[in-house]
């Protein structure tokens, strides 16, 4: 039998298209781009941060955070997105690109949306996602290089200067603090722009780096 009359028969017998996964099914995820880093994935009760593309089955498209100019941000896992969105995001890492099928009775269901979403629709989300935050998160330190000769480390109450880089976790440049020279105590700022508990307990890992004159 041809590809051609398989396809027409599996018509006649109701049998769905690939792609669609039916009214009775769970949502369909297709993780098209995996980035090679995910210092953890997205739990139930996380806050997330992403933006989306929405569209028909046609192409059409409904919705997107994009045209919007703005990210979605709400909490996953507890009813806040729609069922299949919260499905969806379940597992995902930031900068992970995501295809999603939404069935109906996981989207807008018989209801949907007056004026833009027709009643028992399957709906199609383009996902990337851009942030994860939860309150139970603890601070992750990775040491990238250290010098052979470590005289002491910093301790509280310690005076340091230091360059540092900021980013969000998609790597958006939060700060362009390489531009100028901190000065500060791990426990007191002394300048206007007090850094963040976490950056603060970070500088008492750091290795003081030896002098070169003598007696030092």
């Amino acid at each position: 039998m041809s590809l051609l009359c398989l396809v027409l028969a599996l018509s006649l017998l109701g049998v769905r298209g690939l792609g669609d996964p039916g009214p009775l099914e769970d949502v369909v995820i297709d993780r098209y781009y995996i980035p090679k880093v995910c210092l953890r994935e997205v739990q139930m009760g996380d806050f997330v941060r992403y933006h989306y593309n929405g569209t028909f089955q046609d192409g059409t498209k409904f919705d997107s955070s994009y045209d919007r100019g703005a990210t979605v941000a709400g909490v996953a896992g507890v009813g806040r997105l729609i069922t299949g969105m919260d499905r969806g995001l379940q597992g995902m890492c930031v900068n992970e690109r995501r295809h999603l099928i939404v069935p109906p009775h996981l989207g807008y269901g018989s209801i949907g949306v007056a004026g833009l979403i027709p009643p028992d629709t399957t709906l199609y989300f383009d996902v990337i996602l851009l942030d994860i935050w939860n309150k139970e998160d603890k601070l992750q330190i990775t040491t990238v290089s250290k010098p052979q000769r470590c005289n002491r480390t910093v301790e509280n109450s310690d005076f340091v200067r230091y360059h540092y880089n900021g980013t969000l976790l998609d790597g958006t440049p939060s700060t362009p603090a390489m531009e100028k020279t901190v000065l500060m105590t791990p426990t007191e700022t002394t300048n206007s722009d007090p850094p963040v508990p976490g950056l603060r307990r970070e500088r008492l890992r750091h290795c003081h780096p030896p002098s070169s004159l003598p007696g030092f």
